[in-house]
């Protein structure tokens, strides 16, 4: 182990210690709430259009204590926006928070950066109309580009990483 690496790891594990001292809140034993943080899951199942995946996930969501939900929704937006704002009211219903995953790897080629602003923007414009319309919006939205994952990243790394 090098001079630098012990320091490191000791820093590591008293970053541990206290994320695990601080913990959660207890809440106590009579007080009927969850004393662990509500588990957070990603889904890339049509969630917003096939009823028997949304029982299903709804199911397992009441079962395992689920309060976030990060979903795939490349193709929602705009096409399927009110298949969507139906399953947030849902979620919402249930205690879901839901964040938007947009996973489109090629957004990384500089001739698709408009292709994933104009993403960006219908997913600004849906959730506006949520908030307009006093409905269930979105807790975030996350994009997920991964340029590494290109068959050409090894080639043009500076070019997809924009520098």
């Amino acid at each position: 182990m090098t001079k630098l690496a012990l320091p490191r790891w000791i820093g590591a594990l008293a970053l541990l210690g206290l994320v695990l001292a601080c913990g959660y809140p207890d809440t106590g034993p009579d007080s009927g709430r969850r004393t662990t943080p509500p588990l957070a899951v990603w889904s890339y199942r049509d969630l917003a259009g096939s009823a028997s995946d949304q029982a299903a996930f709804f199911e397992f969501a009441a079962h395992q204590g689920v309060g976030e939900l990060f979903l795939g929704g490349a193709d929602l937006l705009p096409r399927r926006a009110e298949a969507l704002a139906t399953f947030l009211e849902s979620a919402q219903r249930r205690g879901i928070a839901v964040s938007l995953v947009l996973d489109m790897d090629s957004w990384a080629r500089p001739d698709q950066r408009p292709v994933a602003l104009e993403a960006v923007g219908a997913v600004r414009d849906f959730d506006l109309d949520q908030a307009n319309a006093g409905r269930a919006r979105l807790a975030a939205l996350q994009i997920d580009v991964e340029p590494y994952a290109l068959p050409d990243w090894e080639r043009e790394s500076a070019t997809l990483s924009g520098h």
